[in-house]
């Protein structure tokens, strides 16, 4: 229990709600039970969080609504330092423990009439208080004395843990059960993820872990917990009135907002981290494809002598499944970092890569890049080169890309060629999309323990 001066007191919190944002920041909601008289009186709500805006305090009462005003807050939380410690004890009793000589030991009883002004460290004798003036039960006023001085409680007006000190006017007297509210900072979240890949590529292993980091300066006790994939306004920040040329000039469609529901109830220490399963399934259907487009980063290069896109490639691996009851999953999934492994079939387990998941809808589908296969690699060569026409305003080019495959399974490989501008392709060996005006798309089959190669010519002018 909290107790106010005047004998007001509200119980400590029950049913919290805790939801979290991405700017590390969090909006608790809980309910307590305070104690009232009719008339005035002041109620000090403790076991709040330390970061807490006061401005965001929201109070309504769930069992008397109208009985009870709130006339004035305020946040109190008092340093547990000697020195204010000290301060907030004038007038009261203490206990002096002094070493007056290897033999003689003294322990005085009286009262502290001003606080030190520093504390400064001490050996045997223990710390000088120096500026506190102690005055004993016996008369005497002893002046920066070294010691150790008790105290036989803590002020009442010092608040070692964060508290509401609020002054209240009640109507009724008795129980009433309220809903208090407020935002605090210092609280955080993130979404990470786990793939384990079989050794066919087929099968995986899929979990996904939230990450709740407290740091709001209050234990937080059996809340459920939600948290949002949005922005939002960080607390604190303040809002411009006046439109600006930039505001006006910005996108100003609203991202959806997405929470995502923790499904069992959290407790989180102050300066805790802690983890919660929140998806898992143990089968999910995978497929694989491996995918190749050597000119992605090279479009804007004008043909020339020097041949753009040529040596050794090895294609890129994605693994790609549903989101679905059929996997074992089905829930919207937060964005986060995904790590992706791979077990051989003696049971070795190797790092593949990681990628990032965006916000994953239910049924919706899920394709993570796992770094590049090791075991098909690809030769690209521009075998033919000659100007066309002597200003150099177009050209001819002959290309021989080939595909080895060291695994004992067929691989298909899906490939993309890319030329500066529109041209005419001819003497293709393979069939081919026209993706658009610059781009090809090959479906490249190669035999187990084999190769395979693909030739075609391409007349660029401009």
């Amino acid at each position: 229990m909290a107790l106010g001066t005047l004998g007001a007191m509200a119980s400590q919190p029950d049913k919290t709600e805790l939801t979290v944002y991405l700017e590390g920041f969090g909006l608790v909601k809980e309910r307590r039970t305070i104690y009232l008289r009719v008339g005035e009186q002041t109620l000090v709500v403790e076991d709040i969080a330390e970061h807490i805006d006061p401005n965001s305090v929201g109070v309504r009462s769930l069992s008397n609504p109208g009985s009870f005003a709130i006339a004035e807050q305020t946040f109190r939380f008092d340093s547990m330092d000697p020195t204010e410690l000290l301060r907030k004890a004038i007038g009261r009793k203490a206990v002096l423990s002094r070493i007056l000589s290897e033999k003689a030991r003294e322990r005085t009883t009286g009262l502290i009439l001003s606080a030190p002004k520093q504390v400064i460290p001490g050996g045997e004798d223990g710390p000088t208080w120096d500026g506190l003036v102690f005055k004993a039960d016996d008369g005497r006023f002893i002046l920066s004395p070294s010691g150790q001085l008790e105290l036989a409680q803590i002020p009442k007006n010092f608040y070692y843990r964060p508290a509401l000190v609020w002054e209240v006017s009640s109507k009724i007297a008795g129980e009433n059960d309220v809903e208090l509210s407020y935002i605090t900072r210092g609280v955080s979240w993130k979404a990470g993820y786990v793939l384990y890949v079989d050794p066919t590529g087929t099968k995986g292993e899929f979990s996904g872990w939230i990450t709740i980091t407290n740091e709001s300066g209050r234990d937080i006790n059996n809340a459920h917990v939600r948290v949002m994939n949005e922005q939002g306004k960080r607390v604190g920040q303040p809002e411009s009135k006046e439109p600006s040329n930039e505001f006006l000039a910005r996108d100003l469609s609203v991202p959806e907002a997405r929470e995502y529901h923790i499904q069992r109830p959290m407790s989180i220490r102050d300066t805790e981290t802690k983890q919660v399963l929140y998806s898992e399934a143990l089968q999910i259907a995978l497929s694989r494809r491996l995918v190749s487009d050597p000119l992605a980063n090279q479009r804007d290069a004008k043909p020339s002598e020097k041949p753009q896109g040529v040596g050794t490639f090895r294609p890129l691996m994605l693994f790609a499944f549903r989101n679905s009851a059929d996997n074992e999953l089905g829930r919207a999934l937060p964005p986060g970092q995904v790590r992706i492994f791979q077990r051989d079939a003696a049971g070795a387990t190797t790092v593949l890569d990681e990628d990032t998941l965006d916000h994953v809808s239910p049924d919706g589908s899920i394709t993570l890049l796992a770094g590049h296969a090791s075991h098909v690699t690809i030769q690209r060569e521009r075998t033919g080169f000659e100007w066309m026409g002597p200003a150099e305003s177009a050209c001819r080019e002959t290309f021989e890309i080939t595909f080895h495959n060291r695994h004992d399974s067929d691989e298909e490989v899906h490939f993309i060629e890319r030329n500066w501008l529109s041209g005419q392709v001819s003497n293709a060996s393979h069939p081919y999309t026209q993706i658009d005006a610059t781009a090809m798309y090959f479906l490249v089959k190669v035999p187990a323990k084999g190769s395979v190669t693909m030739t075609y010519q391409l007349e660029s002018s401009w």
